[in-house]
């Protein structure tokens, strides 16, 4: 048998494991607990551990997980760059574990977008907020900084949904799993018919959502509408909802919808 202070350090260390996986797990990053144990040692002070995923558009996420150790020799999960590269452009920002953004999401929010999350409280109540990283603005490292808008915040994105739906004659458009797309911080093409395809963002800041046309340019959601509502040879249209920013290409969901 193993003496005492080993079978301790062994059940410490298992432990300690354990509890890294959860942290990793609650980031997006379960799929990597199986390789953990291969990059602690529990010799050095601080390890760091890298992930590479391909996005879409031809871009790549470069995650490094950073974990340091304390004085009691047990690795916590400090913080996790993630770099998006693409078009020959990188973007980075550090995450900490308590903000509970995922990979994925930091891939969205690095590419601009908004992501909603919700967080438990102290109480046990569940508190709401969008965040957006600011690039315009950004702190003394020069990094950009994270801005957040909270329950309180005038943002409702269904209301903003129903209204372009209405507006546009787009059936279907408010639904549970759009909305769920786009409050993940996803870009979601929906293609009409001879018309698209086009781009829809939730947009907290400016309290609407943003549109972009097939080229990625910035479209007013009253260039939009006039696009729609041109006459066409078929008079029943269809909308295909994609949700497009995913970590593989095909993961890819579309949805039809009817155009009234």
């Amino acid at each position: 048998d193993k003496p005492a202070h080993l079978r301790q350090f062994h059940k410490q260390r298992e432990q300690n494991l354990e509890m890294l996986k959860g942290q990793l797990k609650a980031s997006g990053f379960a799929s990597f607990n199986g390789r953990l144990e291969n990059y602690l040692d529990y010799e050095t002070p601080k390890v760091n551990i890298p992930i590479t995923s391909q996005l879409n558009d031809k871009g790549r996420l470069d995650i490094t997980l950073n974990m340091e150790r304390d004085n009691f020799g047990h690795y916590h999960f400090s913080q996790y760059q993630a770099t998006v590269l693409r078009d020959g452009e990188s973007r980075s920002f550090n995450f900490q574990p308590d903000s509970k953004i995922t990979a994925m999401e930091a891939a969205n929010l690095l590419d601009g977008r908004a992501v909603r999350k919700s967080l438990e409280t102290a109480d046990g109540s569940h508190s709401q907020k969008w965040v957006q990283l600011d690039f315009k603005n950004r702190d003394a490292d020069g990094h950009p900084k994270l801005q957040e808008y909270h329950g309180g915040y005038a943002y409702d994105l269904k209301n903003e949904l129903l209204k372009l739906s209405v507006q546009a004659g787009i059936a279907g458009l408010a639904k549970d799993k759009i909305i769920q797309s786009l409050e993940a911080g996803n870009k979601t093409v929906f293609d009409v018919r001879e018309k698209g395809p086009y781009y829809l963002q939730a947009n907290p800041a400016e309290q609407n959502l943003t549109m972009y046309d097939k080229d990625k340019k910035p479209l007013e959601i009253a260039r939009l509408l006039k696009e729609i509502r041109q006459p066409d040879k078929n008079q029943h249209k269809e909308i295909h909802l994609v949700k497009s920013q995913g970590k593989e290409p095909e993961q890819e969901q579309k949805q039809s919808f009817g155009i009234r």
